[in-house]
């Protein structure tokens, strides 16, 4: 998790405005991680960018804001680069 608001300096284990959360995904938890989570992550204000990493499988979910919303990129081949 990254943020880059003045109002997370100093605090270090929460962060309440974060730009940028990576996750990795876990057989356990993945059907709540992309259900119940994922829909309280895409509604922070801050947050620009979700990163969804798969740990059995080459795929990185990326979701990231614009203007008309959010947007999702698969990356699911060895050769792809995620910036």
């Amino acid at each position: 998790m990254i943020s880059c608001d003045p109002r997370d300096r100093g605090s270090r284990f929460l962060l309440k405005y974060p730009i940028l959360l990576v996750e990795v995904l876990s057989p356990g938890t993945e059907d709540y991680d992309l259900g119940t989570k994922l829909k309280g992550y895409l509604q922070l204000p801050s947050l620009q960018h979700f990163v969804l990493l798969r740990q059995d499988r080459v795929e990185a979910m990326h979701y990231h804001r614009e203007t008309a919303g959010w947007v999702l990129e698969i990356f699911d081949k060895l050769d792809q680069v995620l910036i």
